[in-house]
């Protein structure tokens, strides 16, 4: 199974707001436990609700794993880094709607 990023359209009922995969559920897994190593609050929060607003301060989390953790995780948050740019709220799923 796959883990998407879908915005506010999803949660209507348009599939116009999945706006793509990013991660396997076990490379999610493995991106989770860094995020809960770490000092990551905005993303820890987000990944215990499914569902945040806080785009810039996560954005700026995601960078940081990208750019440290190790190569399945940092590829995993760079992908996901990429489909929340121009996004003012952020919800993970692993289903369409």
């Amino acid at each position: 199974m796959s883990m998407s990023l879908a915005n506010a359209k999803f949660l209507e009922g348009n599939e116009e707001g999945l706006l793509g995969q990013f991660a396997t559920t076990s490379g999610y897994s493995d991106l989770i436990r860094t995020v809960e190593h770490g000092d990551y609050p905005e993303l820890d929060r987000w990944f215990e609700s499914g569902v945040t607003d806080r785009v810039a301060q996560v954005q700026k989390e995601l960078e940081h794993v990208a750019a440290s953790a190790v190569s399945h995780v940092a590829s995993t948050a760079a992908a996901l880094l990429e489909l929340t740019k121009g996004q003012d709220l952020l919800i993970v799923t692993n289903g369409g709607c």
